[in-house]
């Protein structure tokens, strides 16, 4: 039986090196630069909770579903950056004064959620519990 050993180089590990480390400083440059945050926040959210905007024409209003559900009335965005991440927080508003609460780290990236759902759910169920209507098309 004969064994057949491959050795790493040393230069076929420095170029591995490399290329980490290349692809570390690509993920944090593009989240520096901001390219990642708007659409993909945008998308994260609709695949998550599915949020999504709606503008009505005749009213002249926009409205914020999640779920094909709840409907808000306002929206407020924050957003900061560091080095290596990003911290996005929206707040949806309706005219009762129930407000839910997204937040989200992307760290060279890569979202991490630290959304409070269960204050989000009890304000879910407050909403059911007013009788309001759900959305329909």
């Amino acid at each position: 039986m004969v064994e057949l050993m491959l050795e790493v180089t040393p230069e076929r590990r420095n170029g591995r090196v490399k290329l980490i480390v290349f692809l570390l400083f690509l993920n944090w440059y593009m989240t520096s630069l901001n390219i990642i945050s708007e659409n993909s926040y945008d998308t994260y959210m609709r695949k998550q909770y599915g949020v999504e905007t709606i503008y009505y024409k005749e009213e002249r209003r926009t409205y914020y579903v999640v779920g094909r559900q709840f409907e808000f009335q306002n929206m407020s965005y924050t957003g900061s950056g560091g080095l290596f991440y990003t911290y996005e927080e929206t707040d949806y508003h309706d005219v009762f004064g129930n407000v839910i609460t997204y937040r989200l780290y992307k760290v060279a990236g890569i979202p991490v959620d630290v959304t409070d759902h269960e204050s989000n759910n009890q304000v879910f169920e407050k909403k059911k519990l007013n009788n309001e209507q759900p959305f329909d098309d």
